[in-house]
Parts: structure tokens; C-alpha cells; sequence
């Protein structure tokens, strides 16, 4: 396969929305998925307030990767009126909290 054949997964990180699709040999792809730039973390989930790696200062148990919700499962929780803490870890034009960046990723 010759490189103008290759495929690319382009990810672009934003502030608000994280895109993501296919590219190279064309590289105006329109995004194959875009997400809001947003985690939630259910209100119950660390009674004693959580604590992940780039939020050293809380006390509590550590936040998982896996804790958060992200995409269709955060939308859901929200309209269902679930207690949800929404973090925006991208929302200051630099990563805030790691594990959160993570979990959009």
C-alpha cells in the first residue's frame, strides 16, 4: 500500500468538542464522531469526594478512567435527572485534570 492510501485516525481536542474521523489522502474529511469535551461523575459514586490524578488536593477514593461517563452515556444520565457532576477538562485551553482528558479520549 502505497502512503497516499494510508489511513489516519485524526483526533482533534478542543475546548468544547472532541472530533475524530478518518484521513490523509483527503485531509477535509467532515468528523465521523464529535463529542462534547465533557465527563460526568454520578454524585453518589465517592461519597467523600473524589480525587484523580490531576486534582491531587481532593480527598477520597481515586476516580477510574472507567468512573466517568462519557458521550451517549452522559447525555442519558443528564435527561433521566440523575445527580451528575460535569467536568469540562479541556475548558481552559489546557488539560485540567488528566484522568478526565483521558476518559474523553
Amino acid at each position: 500500500m502505497a502512503f497516499h492510501e494510508s489511513r489516519v485516525v485524526l483526533i482533534e481536542t478542543g475546548r468544547r468538542v472532541v472530533r475524530a474521523g478518518l484521513g490523509l489522502g483527503e485531509l477535509l474529511h467532515v468528523p465521523s464522531v464529535e463529542i462534547l469535551a465533557r465527563v460526568g461523575l454520578r454524585g453518589n459514586a465517592f461519597p467523600g469526594g473524589p480525587s484523580s490524578n490531576g486534582n491531587s488536593n481532593q480527598r477520597g477514593p481515586s476516580v477510574r478512567v472507567s468512573d466517568y461517563l462519557v458521550g451517549a452515556a452522559l447525555d442519558d444520565a443528564l435527561a433521566n435527572g440523575e445527580t451528575v457532576d460535569v467536568y469540562w477538562p479541556f475548558a481552559e485551553g489546557k488539560v485540567s485534570d488528566w484522568t478526565q482528558a483521558e476518559a474523553v479520549w
